[in-house]
């Protein structure tokens, strides 16, 4: 009932302020006519806020808050443009393997996780240094270095299945190459992805459809423990 009051009392206000400024218009045509025209252009510049202010205030209050707005307009959008969205693959399911405090860290002792359907404990702490992992407090384990151990020992499972790394490219697009490994960039030290030898041969094989033209000599960069400071950042 308030909303109903609120939207009728609006009305009625834009009603008498356009019937006031009807009336200001007529007694300016005709008793001051040659002025009016002299300031017109003036008056059209004025009613562009005054009409911005009534009118669009009274349509937002109508079509909802500012993030349904948001959200109904992305809507929308993805409707008629479906592959421009990103998806986010999570091949392990939250569960008691994370600390009740922070889910940067494992819980305590050994615990199950589910890794695509299959059940397994989250390795023993003598298995990490076994991988080449360093742990960074110790006895604690971050998440970051369960996702090292299981990149060496669960490599297919946790990588992006063929389905899921399709899922926001159309149908119609051939997949012409698939790298696991390269020479990536240090961003970091704005270091430029052209300045690299691997993006600008990537660069090629978009251009001319010819995966041939991919043939690094620069040894590839992109393991983890090219960057000892990933995860902790």
């Amino acid at each position: 009932m308030v909303a109903v009051n609120d939207s009728r009392r609006r009305l009625i206000t834009q009603v008498v302020l356009w019937a006031f400024a009807a009336s200001a218009l007529f007694y300016l045509l005709a008793e001051h006519r040659a002025h009016f025209f002299s300031v017109l252009v003036f008056l059209v510049l004025l009613a562009c806020p005054l009409m911005h202010l009534f009118m669009h205030h009274g349509h937002g209050d109508q079509s909802g808050s500012s993030s349904e707005r948001k959200h109904e307009a992305f809507r929308r959008y993805l409707s008629v443009h479906p592959y421009d969205e990103s998806n986010t693959v999570y091949p392990i399911e939250t569960g008691e393997w994370q600390d009740v405090e922070t889910d940067e860290l494992l819980a305590p002792g050994r615990n199950p996780i589910v890794l695509r359907g299959e059940s397994l404990l989250t390795p023993d702490l003598a298995e990490y240094p076994l991988q080449g992992i360093s742990l960074s407090s110790p006895p604690r384990v971050c998440v970051f270095e369960l996702c090292r151990w299981l990149a060496e020992k669960r490599r297919d499972q946790v990588l992006a299945a063929p389905i899921e790394r399709r899922a926001c490219v159309p149908e119609s697009l051939r997949q012409i190459l698939q790298l696991e490994e390269w020479h990536h960039p240090d961003l970091a030290s704005s270091e430029p992805p052209s300045s690299t030898e691997a993006f600008r041969m990537l660069a090629d094989v978009l251009v001319f459809g010819e995966p041939s033209r991919y043939v690094p000599t620069v040894r590839s960069n992109t393991h983890w423990k090219n960057w000892p400071d990933g995860g902790t950042l």
